[in-house]
């Protein structure tokens, strides 16, 4: 009986696992703007009503329980009904844009010639997250 349970256990530990996200970094993106916006996506589907803060960084290399972001919150955006929101006009510096379970490390720069882009937040039923840039058409 005991070893029933064990083997009950185990399997149950490597469902888990096969399942679970392990990221070990946090989603960390550089964007060439003057303007920071947003999509926010689960699974690929639009995340309506959701909000964001935008913190100075103090680091875009965390070590918990350390805090890698100043309290104050500089500016915030919810998403509409597309998952998309807004910050408005930001200055060249680092970053984190925290909301819901999402923290993301952002280095804004300079804007280029290169067309508009955005932030795209895409979390995943797994608890990961993902952020990429991707045109802001």
């Amino acid at each position: 009986m005991k070893r029933l349970a064990l083997c009950i256990a185990v399997l149950i530990c490597l469902a888990v696992s096969a399942f679970a996200c392990w990221q070990t970094d946090w989603p960390r993106v550089v964007l060439a703007t003057q303007s920071v916006n947003l999509r926010v996506t689960y699974d690929d589907k639009a995340r309506t009503g959701m909000t964001f803060c935008l913190h100075k960084a103090i680091t875009l290399n965390p070590k918990p329980p350390e805090q890698f972001y100043e309290k104050k919150v500089l500016k915030s955006a919810i998403t509409d009904s597309r998952g998309l929101a807004s910050f408005g006009e930001v200055v060249p510096g680092t970053y984190w844009i925290v909301g819901g379970a999402n923290e993301i490390a952002l280095t804004v720069v300079p804007p280029t010639s290169s067309g508009a882009k955005r932030v795209w937040v895409n979390e995943f039923a797994d608890g990961c997250i993902n952020a990429e840039l991707e045109k802001a058409d």
